[in-house]
């Protein structure tokens, strides 16, 4: 098995039912629908789509509070060139948000992630326009993001656009949000609240300088945090971004709380069939931070190769993860579910033990014994779909689905069902450790090392 997870865009290049299984056979585990593009309808057809092809996790990307430069003609500027932008829908070019009193000459427009920059030269109050000179060349065309770095503008977090996305997924059943641009943690409670009875969970996206400033804080109520490298890199000094996301990912690893990286991974493998050594680089080193998931965005979603950039993804994991070493902080560890899950972790380094096994309700045991990195696979046993769905996100986990978990007999008949399913050999030495309920906080109580071939006399 490999352990770290790759979650993948599905756009115009993927979307469709083949693509969608190759790549699942080429090491997808989960989902994301970027809804910045497409319609309500096209989301939830692309849902059943992925349902009918396999029990796979979906992410739903909000818009988020965004700026975009709308360009109803495509126009080419060479650089120096300059052109006017207005905040009106009847303007060929504009804006789509007005921040005309806190723009000011000087102030830079970054397009397409930062590869294409212009400058604020004018603003013309009685026009309501700007004028705008090119930095560099630039194609403008469509629909395109902009970052304005010096300008501070306070949208709300949710428009009412990604309101009618989260309804989408309570509706259809999508396992996480990805909120775009989290900036503190009443963002994600507003969030909650919404999606309240759900089911559905929050990954937080970290994309400017006060959602980092306020990341423990939005850690707390999350349940993982998504380094979106594309606009944090514009947001703050993109030489600030490695050790942004080398301190986000241990938080989450102390936290037990899914770390995504995310932006770029394989940017050339847009047009190209391999990626270059840099990117190779890079993703491996999101491994060594201790991340849960590595992610593809635009060589999945509209990409040339979208199987063989997911099928390179996985490749490199397997090269990485024997050097993968826990990055925990053990003087923080002081509740039961640290030490039980410490504890656990520990016996795997000094045991000849096979696997680990979790029965776990909300699938917190397996996310707290994740997080230290075991060598051993981890099976994590409940009786929800929905969490067994979620898991798929963890590092080194690999959920199995039980109906009905017995309460007696519990471990044996738990690992006759494993043994049936391919999971276990007779031969296996097995750790197992169960979560339960005590009052509202989870926790893992027990601990249990059984010979399989034992277990399986006692099973009936």
């Amino acid at each position: 098995m490999i352990k770290t997870k790759v979650l993948c865009t599905i756009g115009p290049a993927s979307d469709n039912s083949r693509t969608i299984r190759e790549m699942v056979n080429a090491g997808m585990d989960a989902v994301r629908i970027n809804t910045s593009h497409g319609t309500p309808k096209e989301y939830k057809r692309t849902i059943k789509r992925i349902r009918r092809v396999g029990s796979i996790p979906v992410l739903l990307d909000t818009a988020g509070p965004q700026i975009r430069l709308v360009c109803k003609k495509k126009t080419k500027l060479a650089k120096g060139k300059s052109v006017k932008v207005g905040f009106s829908p009847a303007r060929d070019l504009f804006f789509s948000k007005d921040f005309l009193r806190e723009a000011m000459p000087g102030m830079h427009v970054l397009l397409s992630d930062g590869l294409a920059e212009m400058v604020i030269t004018k603003r013309d109050k009685r026009e309501r326009e700007l004028t705008l000179k090119a930095l560099t060349p630039v194609v403008l065309d469509g629909n395109m993001h902009s970052n304005i770095p010096s300008v501070y503008i306070d949208l709300p977090t949710l428009s009412e656009r990604d309101k009618e996305v989260l309804r989408i997924a309570k509706e259809m059943e999508a396992d996480f949000i990805n909120l775009s641009f989290t900036r503190r943690k009443e963002d994600v409670l507003a969030v909650k609240k919404l999606l309240k009875d759900s089911g559905v969970g929050i990954i937080a996206k970290i994309e400017n300088s006060e959602g980092v400033k306020n990341v423990s804080e939005i850690l707390k109520e999350a349940d993982g945090i998504m380094v979106a490298r594309g606009d944090l890199g514009i947001e703050i000094p993109s030489e600030k971004v490695p050790l942004v996301q080398k301190s986000i990912i241990r938080k989450c690893n102390q936290a037990g709380k899914i770390a995504i990286v995310a932006t770029q991974m394989l940017a050339s493998m847009v047009s190209n069939s391999r990626p270059t050594r840099a990117e190779t680089s890079d993703v491996a080193n999101a491994i060594l931070d201790g991340a849960d998931c590595v992610m593809l965005s635009n060589e999945t979603a509209v990409g040339s190769y979208p199987v063989g950039a997911t099928r390179q993804m996985k490749k490199i994991a397997r090269e990485t993860e024997a050097f993968v070493r826990s990055h925990i902080d053990k003087k923080m560890l002081t509740g039961i579910p640290d030490v039980v899950s410490k504890s656990i972790y520990n016996i795997s380094k000094h045991l000849a033990v096979d696997k680990i096994i979790a029965i776990t309700k909300s699938g917190f045991t397996a996310r707290m014994i994740s997080r230290f990195k075991p060598l051993q696979e981890i099976i994590a046993v409940t009786d929800s779909q929905c969490i067994e769905r979620k898991l798929k996100l963890s590092y080194g986990v690999k959920p199995f689905y039980m109906k009905k978990i017995p309460e007696k007999k519990k471990i044996a008949r738990v690992a006759l069902a494993c043994f049936k399913k391919g999971l276990l050999e007779k031969s296996n030495l097995v750790i197992f450790t169960a979560g339960i309920y005590q009052g509202k906080e989870p926790t893992s109580n027990t601990i249990q090392i059984h010979k399989v071939s034992n277990l399986l006399q006692h099973a009936r």
